[in-house]
């Protein structure tokens, strides 16, 4: 059975965090770091959903924004604070969770319940099994395994200091998903996949039409 969660605090970002994927935030409205600052006292995470309408910086009681139904937990694994006062953050995603319902609270901060998923077992894949012989799937983790770690090379991977030795299938197309230039339209979905098979297919997919085009760059 599913675990729910009340009243869980939630940060909408423009792009989606992934499940080990690592990004860098400035804050600086004081909603956020009072949230920041209760997350790092009390070692908690709070939830990142992308922001697919709506600006992440708006007025109270300004236009409505629109939250994706997934998201993940994020935990801050470093921070900072900068000479101009702002606060400089790393997150973490840790696990995916289904938005059930949300809102803006009196703090200025946006709210909500969720439902924490969990993948399901390799061997029990129904999203595409048929789809994929075992052949297969060996020869696109080995070129996902040598296209994250060129991606490793590239000095802000490297600042984020995210771990790029996963040896399972959800972990490498998270880890691919967080880094590869890519709209958030693309990356999203992907958060959908309930079965590590599923999320290998749909990455197979994004990357195939991700170099058709910019076939002619």
């Amino acid at each position: 059975m599913a675990e729910l969660q009340k009243d869980y605090p939630l940060f909408p970002l423009g792009m989606p965090l992934f499940p080990g994927g690592r990004m860098a935030l400035r804050v600086f409205e004081r909603r956020y770091l009072d949230l920041v600052r209760d997350c790092l006292r009390n070692d908690q995470g709070f939830g990142v959903v992308w922001l697919h309408q709506g600006a992440e910086v708006a007025a109270e009681g300004g236009d409505e924004i629109e939250l994706a139904e997934y998201g993940v937990e994020a935990r801050i694994v470093d921070w900072d604070q900068t000479k101009d006062g702002l606060l400089s953050i790393t997150i973490e995603g840790v696990r995916r969770f289904r938005l059930e319902q949300f809102w803006l609270a009196e703090s200025g901060l946006n709210r909500g319940d969720i439902e924490w998923c969990e993948l399901g077992d390799e061997g029990d894949d129904s999203e595409c099994q048929s789809e994929l012989a075992p052949e297969i799937v060996e020869g696109l983790l080995a070129n996902n395994r040598a296209l994250l770690e060129a991606l490793s090379e590239h000095p802000h991977v490297a600042r984020l200091g995210i771990d790029i030795t996963v040896t399972d299938i959800a972990g490498l197309v998270y880890r691919l998903a967080q880094l590869l230039p890519m709209p958030p339209s693309a990356t999203y979905p992907l958060l959908e996949f309930n079965t590590p098979l599923g999320l290998l297919e749909e990455l197979h997919s994004l990357l195939g039409e991700y170099a058709d085009d910019h076939a002619s760059d």
